[in-house]
């Protein structure tokens, strides 16, 4: 019964989050970071500059916030204890999450893995660039 009333909790705030934020779209990979974070900085350059054009970031685009200054405008189910954090969100809710940068290679083989499986559930799948 207490899972039950988290995800009504968890759909009721993803309802107001998706309301009062425009900014949230429908399928997006969201990084919360600090401005300190030398594994965020690490991640920014080795992969943000690509992963547009990736097949993972064509599906998730990719939307940075930093945990100290932005307005968080995603329903997380739990607390950020590391950054970088990476969300999977969908309609403003977070329906999935990985902590920690581990390397470009290892990053894409975890987000493809991801758009795979998004794909198999229905997601119209990216057009190649």
């Amino acid at each position: 019964m207490d899972r039950l009333r988290r995800i009504g909790l968890a759909l009721a705030l993803g309802t107001l989050v998706l309301c009062a934020a425009p900014g949230v779209r429908a399928g997006e990979l969201v990084m919360l970071e600090t401005r300190y974070c030398p594994e965020c900085a690490k991640f920014k350059r080795d992969v943000a500059p690509g992963y547009p054009t990736s097949k993972a970031g064509r599906l998730l685009p990719l939307r940075s916030l930093d945990i100290d200054t932005d307005k968080m405008d995603v329903a997380l189910t739990g607390p950020v204890v590391m950054t970088p954090t990476f969300v999977f969100v969908e309609h403003g809710i977070e329906i999935a999450r990985f902590r920690g940068y581990p390397g470009p290679e290892r990053f894409y083989r975890i987000l493809n893995r991801v758009a795979d499986r998004l794909i198999a559930l229905g997601h119209p799948e990216p057009e190649d660039r």
